[in-house]
């Protein structure tokens, strides 16, 4: 069921996003000195963020604030299990757990939203990927958020570290 949302053809009802927000970018590189550097890796994870984000989730992340949003409890969460993997979790009542903790709940409390408002959207002028999530009928609402955030998240590595 999933697999409609990787195919050559599934790529078409996003190219429109995809292209704006590519000439966004480039505007925003246009707009430096020619001595200023372009920090390209965050660049491009930015740009690759906010168009898996419209793909998978739709037009809402067009706008700023909403990637932004996005961004900030990802980086949060990010960098928590990079460190993670290098030294013993934080004590469970440490304000990095919090952090962190809070930051996990915004991102599910984030694609609950989104859930909530495709399951409500009738029309669904656009298919998105969460779409195809949300039609397999097997998983619970925990499991879709999982799924949702997995794919956005390794879209987004991918993407924006293919440079």
């Amino acid at each position: 069921m999933m697999d409609r949302s990787f195919s050559h053809e599934a790529v078409k009802d996003y190219y429109e996003h995809f292209v704006e927000i590519a000439k966004e970018t480039a505007d925003k590189f246009a707009k430096r000195s020619p001595e200023e550097h372009i920090p390209l890796a965050k660049s491009m994870i930015a740009m690759a963020v906010k168009a898996i984000s419209v793909a998978g989730m739709g037009r809402i992340f067009m706008d700023e604030k909403e990637i932004d949003k996005l961004t900030t409890m990802y980086d949060v969460c990010w960098e928590e299990m990079e460190a993670r993997l290098m030294e013993p979790p934080p004590d469970a009542d440490s304000e990095r757990e919090k952090n962190f903790q809070q930051a996990r709940a915004g991102l599910h409390d984030l694609i609950r939203d989104m859930i909530k408002r495709r399951r409500q959207d009738e029309d669904k002028a656009e298919k998105l990927f969460i779409d195809s999530i949300i039609d397999c009928d097997f998983m619970d609402e925990e499991e879709i958020c999982d799924d949702v955030l997995s794919f956005l998240i390794g879209g987004f590595h991918t993407t924006g570290n293919s440079e």
